[in-house]
């Protein structure tokens, strides 16, 4: 009887378990599978659609879907393109550097919707081609004069729908038509950042412009 009762709460703990993981995951092969066959324009909106996929994906509750879109954030063969870009040397620092973090690019379908729940289901898109754009964080600024073959990066915020701050994703390039998440790349300064040079690595010129401005006042 004992053996009977066991095999029974085994069974209705394996049912739980299913039920609870289709409940946490809705998504479906088929779906998981368009992420890698779908193409984008590049553009602004191209990339406003390719994170809406993901946004779209998260808010249905298809982890693996979402998870499958932010797949293709990844930068394919990526070493040869960074030596590409920012020559040898600095391109293999960054390379090395960009081989950890890809590990955790396909997670950040959980991020997008923790945001989305925090409210930020706005999104804003930059284009920065110019390194001394004012919308340009000094990474990308940085960035941009480091290159030795030009390429457009593209910066991601997810806000408040009328705010301006928030959340934000950066850089992004655009690579075998679909965008690629290259990340922050804080290889490019020879030491670690002091607390202000981070924080000037990370904002927009124009945004710490106006604080240099208001420090000498």
């Amino acid at each position: 009887m004992k053996r009977k009762a066991a095999l029974y709460l085994l069974a209705a703990g394996c049912l739980v378990a299913l039920v609870a993981c289709g409940k946490k995951d809705k998504g479906g092969g088929a779906d998981a599978a368009k992420a890698k066959d779908k193409t984008y324009a590049d553009s602004v909106d191209g990339l406003k659609e390719q994170i809406g996929d993901v946004m779209t994906a998260a808010q249905k509750g298809q982890g693996s879907v979402a998870k499958a879109y932010c797949s293709q954030w990844r930068l394919p063969d990526y070493e040869a393109w960074f030596k590409k870009v920012f020559g040898d040397s600095r391109g293999g620092k960054l390379a090395t550097a960009y081989k950890l973090q890809r590990t955790v690019i396909p997670t950040y379908g959980e991020v997008v919707e923790k945001q989305r729940k925090a409210g930020n289901t706005g999104l804003q898109v930059t284009k920065l081609t110019d390194p001394k754009d004012l919308n340009a964080r000094g990474l990308q600024s940085k960035a941009l004069n480091a290159m030795k073959s030009k390429v457009t990066l593209y910066d991601v915020r997810l806000v408040k729908p009328g705010k301006k701050l928030g959340y934000s994703i950066w850089s992004f390039v655009y690579v075998g038509k679909k965008f690629r998440l290259i990340g922050k790349l804080r290889k490019l300064n020879d030491k670690p950042s002091s607390k202000y040079g981070k924080a000037f690595d990370e904002l927009p010129r124009g945004m710490v412009l106006k604080l240099l401005r208001k420090k000498g006042k």
